[in-house]
């Protein structure tokens, strides 16, 4: 089963963060909450999406440093958000995670 799972969760995290430079739901959620910054209701909702999947896809520091954007949002805020998101996934593709 071991196997099995470290299977399971590569095909997660290649949908959480993309393959070879590409988007997967990170990138696509952070673009939502960009989108956003000058709707608050559709903020709350993007930034809640985002911090669900960035839970689910180990992106802790991520989830972490969203909850203080979410206190103050700005353009800042998502290129800070955007940088975290760099790299965690630039650490998971040395290790060998995000390959098929």
């Amino acid at each position: 089963w071991d196997g099995v799972a470290a299977d399971v969760q590569r095909k997660l995290l290649l949908m959480a963060y993309g393959r070879g430079g590409g988007t997967g739901a990170l990138h696509d959620d952070l673009d939502a909450l960009e989108a956003s910054l000058d709707d608050m209701q559709r903020l709350k909702h993007a930034a809640l999406k985002l911090y669900g999947v960035a839970q689910t896809a180990g992106a802790v520091q991520l989830a972490v440093e969203l909850q203080a954007f979410r206190s103050a949002p700005s353009v800042e805020g998502v290129a800070r958000l955007r940088s975290l998101l760099d790299i965690t996934q630039q650490h998971l593709e040395a290790n060998g995670m995000l390959c098929a």
